[in-house]
């Protein structure tokens, strides 16, 4: 995790470095440039939701924390 110094709303633009497990269990790593609640900031090992931008499909969109 990189903070870019950018807010929007008080709230960070961090740049997320994540291995990540699609559904059908293949991993790979993905950048992502993303704004993030002030209160749940990620941190090293967290778990984090990813979804698929309806806009277009082959780009993540950050979901927030997972319990």
């Amino acid at each position: 995790m990189t903070d870019t110094g950018k807010l929007i709303n008080f709230d960070p633009i961090l740049v997320l470095v994540l291995n990540v497990t699609e559904s059908d269990g293949s991993t790979y790593q993905k950048t992502l440039e993303t704004l993030v609640s002030k209160i749940q900031i990620p941190r090293a090992g967290d778990r984090v939701g990813l979804g698929h931008n309806p806009a277009n499909p082959s780009e993540l969109m950050y979901m927030g924390l997972l319990p």
